[in-house]
């Protein structure tokens, strides 16, 4: 069983869904697709992420000095989850 989760909406909460192994293939985007979604950026910005962690100064500790950002990136047939200062 795969666990999938959702973009953050507007409140930061995220949904989780759990789709089983078999109906995976049914939602499998092409490597050619991915990339032009999620082209890696030399230089990104605020503006490219998907998410935005901004520091807390209580509650759970965080070792960020300032915002942290998150993307997909896809490029020569890898695709991974970056994240950058931001």
């Amino acid at each position: 069983m795969a666990v999938v989760s959702s973009r953050p909406d507007q409140d930061g909460r995220i949904t989780l869904y759990e789709i089983p192994d078999a109906d995976l293939a049914k939602y499998a985007i092409p490597q050619s697709r991915a990339e032009q979604m999620f082209p890696k950026k030399d230089n990104p910005t605020r503006d490219d992420a998907m998410a935005v962690v901004q520091p807390k100064s209580s509650g759970d500790v965080q070792g960020y000095s300032g915002s942290v950002c998150y993307e997909w990136w896809c490029y020569g047939g890898y695709c991974w989850y970056e994240w950058w200062y931001c």
